[in-house]
């Protein structure tokens, strides 16, 4: 009698690992792929919510990085700082000395936490 490894009964199990499992992260909502909501710092999302608010009349605009520090009240450098963050986790797009704009999936995210916001003032009134 020959004995059955495990990896040889599920060939998807050898690959993704025993808790790996490929697409977790992902779920399907409407049209396409989304990833779920990742876990945000209340400072990022204060900066995609910003940076909303200045794509609700131009989605396809550059949001100027010094117009981005003014609606922040914060420094050049440190909205610079949290562009290149923001950039690292694919929800804004830098391009280096003239701003940035969110990517599809940055204005989803910013669409949620607005949608949120609106919430939640609408339970608190």
């Amino acid at each position: 009698m020959s004995a059955v490894r495990p990896e040889a009964e599920d060939p998807y199990r050898a690959q993704a690992g025993p808790l790996e499992v490929p697409g977790l992260q992902d779920r399907v909502h409407g049209r396409g792929r989304v990833r779920e909501m990742a876990e945000l710092s209340e400072f990022e999302e204060m900066y995609l919510k910003r940076l909303f608010e200045a794509h609700v009349d131009k989605p396809s605009a550059i949001v100027k990085t010094t117009q981005l520090a003014e609606m922040m009240d914060v420094s050049p450098a440190s909205t610079t700082e949290m562009i290149q963050r923001l950039a690292g986790r694919d929800l804004v797009t830098h391009i280096p000395y003239k701003g940035c704009r969110l990517t599809p999936e940055g204005f989803q995210q910013a669409a949620m936490i607005k949608r949120r916001e609106g919430l939640i003032e609408i339970l608190l009134t």
